[in-house]
């Protein structure tokens, strides 16, 4: 039975460096490898996908230390092992790529085909065990979704991002109104249930630059790297309802999808995640008024 290839990610604009990986690789049997190039860190962004890969070899310059935060954030979205090198390496420099998440940092003129081979290797083992310690800390255990604390990390890492200096950030509260009295009434396991298959549905929505995650309870959030108006968040709650279904059934009980939905965007309602998290909370609890006055109306 044949092995599977390991397949790399080189990022490296410059070409006889990358003919060094190449000719490192090739020492070995090249059935044991699929090795494809960006040449820089947007080129890749923008073409590949990084889940695609199992390593991810980074060419690193003096230059790249104002991008870690790019790195970083590249790092919580795929969860893929990164391997850094460069010609000139000096602590700092390596201390920050390691802090950074990167799994090794090489220096490129010590690099032989051994020392690659045990860098991927060993890369690839850390990221394992990153992703175990990873989950137990910043994955909600019913929905399998990114948890409180992973939101505010990625929160964290859009603001540090150059590309959203002078961007808005958007954050959706996206609250299963419904889903306690779903739990009072058919049970526990048919609230989760229900609660699993809405935050399915509407984590299948979403495209590259929204992040969703549960918060606890019966609240979600959805974070938007790059909000140009305040148009766009009400498109998104728009799309959020008529994308759902009026009601699902579940261990035989049809339940009523109920959403309540409030929104803040920074800087406009405030800098820290606090802020926005006491505005979009306080747009829900208005909403929430606001229908239960309409219901009182009607049966009144």
């Amino acid at each position: 039975m044949s092995k599977t290839p390991l397949r790399l990610l080189l990022v490296d604009k410059n070409d006889q460096d990358a003919e060094m990986i190449y000719g490192l690789l090739a020492e070995q049997n090249k059935t044991l490898f699929h090795l494809e190039r960006s040449y820089t860190l947007s080129d890749a962004k923008r073409d590949k996908d990084f889940n695609d890969y199992d390593v991810i070899l980074f060419d690193f310059h003096r230059s790249d230390l104002q991008n870690l935060s790019t790195i970083k954030a590249m790092l919580s979205e795929t969860h893929r092992a990164v391997v850094v090198f460069a010609s000139d390496p000096h602590v700092t420099m390596t201390l920050k790529a390691i802090r950074s998440g990167v799994q090794d940092f090489l220096q490129k003129p010590d690099l032989t085909t051994a020392i690659l081979l045990q860098s991927l290797t060993f890369a690839i083992e850390r990221q394992k065990e990153h992703d175990r310690l990873y989950s137990l800390a910043y994955r909600d255990e019913i929905t399998g979704l990114p948890n409180r604390n992973a939101f505010m990390e990625q929160f964290s890492n859009v603001q540090d991002l150059p590309a959203t200096k002078d961007a808005k950030i958007g954050i959706h509260i996206i609250r299963m109104a419904n889903l306690k009295s779903t739990i009072m009434e058919h049970g526990l396991p048919t609230g989760e249930a229900y609660m699993k298959a809405i935050a399915t549905r509407i984590y299948g929505f979403f495209q590259t630059g929204q992040f969703f995650a549960r918060l606890e309870g019966e609240d979600f959030a959805l974070l938007q790297s790059s909000v140009e108006h305040d148009g766009h968040m009400a498109y998104v709650t728009r799309r959020i309802h008529e994308q759902l279904p009026q009601e699902l059934n579940f261990h035989g009980h049809e339940i009523d999808v109920s959403l309540c939905i409030g929104h803040a965007i920074a800087p406009d309602h405030g800098g820290s995640i606090e802020e926005l998290f006491a505005h979009a909370f306080s747009d829900i609890e208005a909403h929430m008024i606001k229908d239960e006055s309409a219901q009182q109306a009607v049966l009144g």
